[in-house]
């Protein structure tokens, strides 16, 4: 029998060291990604802030530029609001859902419970207590 776990796990770990290994050299392809498209990109705005000092004169093209990276700051800020209350309202969702499954389990164990006497009553007690303090401590979390 301990033959038969000692091949799942020696299954289970060459399995994991591909994926982890797989997993590394992902993300070291996408740091590498994201510095070239930075790079990029800060090359593309230095180009168009050139062509923009020929069309508009110095000061106009870096007015210009910063405006436009204001505008997308400004939108990023409205994006994260946006998903912000999206967070708070699928949490307020999820939390909801975790009492009616609780008073769901409470009331199908309460046949369980008379038959079982104080104790059984008493650990219904404690389990309730713990998910009503629980589900108050997850407002601070954010």
């Amino acid at each position: 029998m301990l033959s038969t776990f000692r091949y799942f796990g020696a299954l289970a770990g060459g399995r994991v060291s591909l994926v982890s290994g797989h997993l590394k050299a992902r993300a070291l392809l996408y740091a590498l990604l994201a510095v070239f498209a930075i790079g990029a990109l800060v090359f593309a705005c230095i180009l168009g802030v050139m062509f923009l000092a020929d069309w508009l004169g110095t000061r106009g093209a870096l007015a210009a530029v910063g405006g436009m990276f204001l505008f997308a700051a400004i939108l990023t800020l409205i994006a994260l609001i946006i998903e912000q209350r999206r967070h708070e309202r699928r949490k307020l969702a999820a939390q909801r859902e975790e009492q009616r499954l609780m008073q769901a389990a409470m009331i199908t164990a309460l046949p369980l419970l008379k038959r079982t006497g104080v104790v059984g009553i008493a650990l219904a007690g404690l389990a309730l207590a713990f998910v009503l303090t629980r589900s108050g401590d997850d407002d601070d979390e954010d």
